[in-house]
């Protein structure tokens, strides 16, 4: 009920101009010279006929995004209207013959073919529905429909004249029959408000809104032109600016529906995916630290192996690298990348303190000339896992004896997609004569095999001095998949 007395309040309220025009008559009621109105007219009609073609174009070149057959309905129809429009400018008393002589009967009979096509296309619309999921309309069927309606009326009014029955007549205005279309018209677009007013009440989708206004606009545009006496008074100015507010609100109404809606939907989609993407890191988090803690609760078991303990120690550096990983990605915007330098001074300090146990005799000092260049998430977990290892080395082998030393870590970007890495130590180093490629331990063979393996990097050493490694890998090696 209360949709229904805001329609009836939307019609009071748009009316207002007739009441004013019947109760200052003598000062709103005019007649303009034919000269005015011409241009007036043409300029009002014009700009319907752009919106209806606007209306056609929208609606049915996002018909295949957005499978809206209402709104490929109303395109359709409104592709019909422009060109009959377009033929009652065109045959107006004024303009140049239009195949025929022109009269004020030629351009009213289109018109009145006009509205009672929009107002029959407006009414059969309310039982079109909006769900893409339904059967899809036959778009070139309904095509040829919309052109063949124009192409019908041009051969009853312009060819064969006569056929239809006359709608004005000089000198007596208006006939039985115009007037009683006109009734026609009216009715079925009321007919069509109460469908509307049952859908919104049912679907509660708002963009019906835009079609009841324009509903509602086009009723009192009909009713303008069951008043006027003369083709250039009053009442016929103020239908014609009802029906262009009717149109714009129609290409509202099928904008919404073919460009907003599905971009709406697509943003809504996007949202959903990043909830659950991040909700995705999250459990990962929750995943690798439940399987630390299920390690963690074995080793227990054996407190007096050294090997076991020294292990579980690896492995939780391990996971803790890749948990870090997850953490940036789930509290960034950016759910495919991160900060290869925030990352890094994150991971070396908590792979540091976890290494020297609070002990400063190792000084640990990061270099950086990298501002905010971003690695995916494939490259940053095998290049946490490779400073992970170069650490654990350093601090496990490089000073024996309680010395002291440093290590260094140098971030550069080379070329346009390229990272380079330097680590060094001061330590003992290798060996002289080993061969650090054919090096037995997992840690040694891990940064080989994910350097050069899966980051397609370059890996050189150096143990002249100390320990040195350098590594350079491509930034953009995988695709985004987020």
């Amino acid at each position: 009920m209360r949709l229904y007395c805001w329609a009836a309040g939307a019609f009071v309220i748009a009316a207002i101009p007739f009441a004013l025009v019947a109760l200052f008559h003598s000062y709103a009621y005019h007649i303009l010279d034919a000269a005015t109105y011409l241009v007036f007219h043409n300029v009002s009609e014009l700009f319907s006929v752009v919106v209806a073609l606007s209306v056609f174009g929208l609606g049915w070149f996002a018909y295949s995004r957005s499978k809206d057959r209402h709104a490929l309905f109303l395109s359709l129809a409104f592709l019909a209207v422009g060109l009959l429009d377009l033929m009652h400018t065109f045959t107006y008393r004024g303009m140049p013959a239009f195949f025929s002589y022109n009269n004020p009967n030629k351009a009213t009979e289109f018109w009145i073919i006009s509205r009672f096509f929009t107002a029959a296309a407006f009414l059969v619309s309310a039982f079109i529905s909006f769900d893409p999921s339904d059967k899809h309309l036959y778009r070139y069927g309904w095509l040829s429909i919309a052109l063949a309606i124009p192409a019908l009326s041009f051969a009853l009014v312009v060819l064969f004249p006569g056929i239809l029955p006359d709608a004005y007549v000089d000198g007596i205005g208006l006939t039985p029959f115009k007037r009683a279309s006109e009734l026609v018209i009216i009715f079925l677009l009321a007919f069509a408000v109460f469908a509307y007013l049952k859908r919104l009440n049912a679907t509660k989708d708002r963009r019906i809104i835009l079609y009841l206004g324009s509903f509602i606009l086009s009723i009192l545009s009909e009713m303008a032109f069951t008043f006027y006496t003369s083709v250039y008074d009053t009442y016929n100015i103020i239908g014609h600016v009802y029906k262009v507010f009717a149109f714009t609100l129609i290409y509202q109404g099928v904008f919404v529906s073919s460009i907003i809606r599905p971009y709406e939907k697509l943003k809504q989609t996007l949202c959903e995916k990043e909830s659950l993407v991040q909700e995705l890191y999250h459990r990962t988090n929750n995943n690798l630290q439940m399987i630390l803690s299920t390690l963690i609760l074995q080793a227990d078991k054996y407190t007096d192996n050294d090997s076991v303990k020294d292990l579980v120690a690896a492995t939780e550096t391990r996971i803790m690298a890749i948990k870090l990983v997850h953490e940036k990605l789930y509290m960034s915007h950016d759910l495919s990348r991160i900060s290869i330098r925030l990352y890094t001074e994150d991971l070396i300090k908590e792979l540091s303190n976890r290494y020297s146990g609070g002990n400063k005799r190792v000084v640990l000092s990061l270099k950086e000339t990298i501002a905010d260049e971003t690695i995916l998430v494939d490259t940053a977990i095998p290049f946490g896992l490779i400073i992970n290892e170069l650490l654990a080395n350093s601090y496990k082998h490089a000073f024996p004896d309680g010395r002291q030393g440093n290590i260094l870590i140098r971030l550069e970007k080379h070329a346009p997609d390229a990272i380079f890495l330097s680590y060094s130590d001061d330590g003992v180093g290798f060996p002289a004569d080993a061969n650090i490629h054919e090096y037995e331990s997992l840690g040694m063979r891990l940064i080989i095999g994910l350097g050069e393996s899966q980051m397609r990097g370059k890996i050189t050493f150096d143990s002249s001095k100390g320990f040195a490694c350098n590594f350079e890998f491509p930034r953009r090696l995988y695709k985004e998949r987020v």
